[in-house]
C-alpha cells in the first residue's frame, strides 16, 4: 500500500482574496473548486497559476503523465469560461489519484 500523503483542497467561491496566495504554497494533489469563475481574474486558479508554473502541472484535460507534482483541478460548480464536460478517462485518472 502506498502511504504517501495526498492533499485535497475543497474551496468555495467565497474564499477571501488574502487566502489565495497562502493556499498556493501547498502542493495540492486535487482541488475541488466550487467557484465557477475560478479561471477569471478574481478566481483561485487564476490567482495561483503563475506561482505554480514550472513547479506543478495542473490537469483539466486528458494528459498522460507520471510524477508527483500534479494537481487535478475539478471545477465542481462549473466554469463560466468552458462548457465542455469532463471526459470519462479524466474522471478515472482523478479517482486513481485519490485512491491509490
Amino acid at each position: 500500500m502506498n502511504m504517501e500523503k495526498k492533499y485535497i483542497l475543497v474551496v468555495s467561491s467565497t474564499l477571501k482574496p488574502e487566502l489565495k496566495v497562502s493556499l498556493a504554497k501547498i502542493g495540492w494533489n486535487m482541488v475541488i473548486d466550487f467557484d465557477p469563475k475560478t479561471q477569471t481574474e478574481s478566481g483561485l486558479y487564476n490567482t495561483i497559476k503563475e506561482m505554480w508554473r514550472e513547479k506543478r502541472q495542473m490537469l483539466y484535460s486528458e494528459v498522460e503523465t507520471n510524477g508527483d507534482k500534479i494537481t487535478y483541478w475539478i471545477e465542481a460548480n462549473g466554469n463560466t469560461t468552458n462548457t465542455e464536460p469532463c471526459s470519462e478517462d479524466q474522471v478515472k485518472k482523478m479517482e486513481a489519484c485519490l485512491f491509490t
